[in-house]
């Protein structure tokens, strides 16, 4: 670790599940980190029942295996705070593997919007454990099986760029605009975002700025 970078304090961590609803939308960020909203669907409700199994602190060795549950993790290097699903560690001929698990009820997506969650949590890992983790993975509900994700550099600095994103979305306290697209119908705030509502009300606006200029304008 560079001893020149900064070192965030406990007051400054933000959380690693922002970088998840970061990726997926800014704007769904925003509004859960700055105002605080929040709205289940049948996706998210999904998600809960499938964490129940997990979401309580607890361990167990399974032959050379240590699994341990509801881990409470931080980096003070990147400024996060999050917890674990699961993370199994391991003992090898170079010291102990660990491998960070995390739980979803969908399927495996095509882009790497949950992978950056995991990668989060695989920082977090490193420098508490001053390890290396090239390795993390998934266990999908829907599909019940388990995905194997490598940590690889690309990984790492998309990663590292939306914790720098989601940090000054928050520090500025400032919502980005709503863009309708098609993931909206899958997004449990679509209702108090009102996507399609805030696009009609922009062309409303750029038709009226278009017809009654402003008297400003020579």
């Amino acid at each position: 670790m560079d001893s020149s970078a900064r070192m965030y304090s406990d007051d400054e961590l933000i959380s690693i599940n922002l970088l998840q609803h970061y990726a997926f939308c800014p704007r769904q960020c925003g509004l859960i980190a700055i105002e605080n909203l929040w709205q289940d669907n049948a996706l998210t409700v999904g998600g809960a029942l499938l964490h129940e199994t997990i979401d309580r602190p607890d361990s167990e060795q399974i032959g050379d295996c240590k699994r341990i549950t509801a881990l409470r993790i931080h980096s003070y290097r990147y400024g996060l705070t999050g917890k674990c699903d699961v993370v199994e560690l391991r003992h090898t001929a170079h010291g102990f593997q660990c491998l960070p698990v995390e739980f979803k009820a969908g399927q495996p997506k095509h882009s790497d919007i949950d992978c950056i969650q995991l990668c989060a949590q695989a920082l977090c890992l490193e420098e508490m454990l001053a390890c290396r983790i090239e390795h993390g993975a998934f266990f999908y509900g829907k599909v019940r099986r388990r995905v194997a994700v490598h940590l690889d550099e690309r990984l790492r600095q998309r990663t590292i760029e939306t914790i720098a994103a989601v940090r000054q979305l928050v520090e500025s306290m400032t919502i980005p605009p709503a863009e309708f697209s098609p993931k909206c119908n899958n997004c449990s705030l679509i209702s108090l975002c009102q996507p399609k509502a805030s696009n009609a009300a922009r062309v409303h606006r750029y038709i009226h700025d278009l017809f009654n200029p402003s008297d400003d304008i020579q």
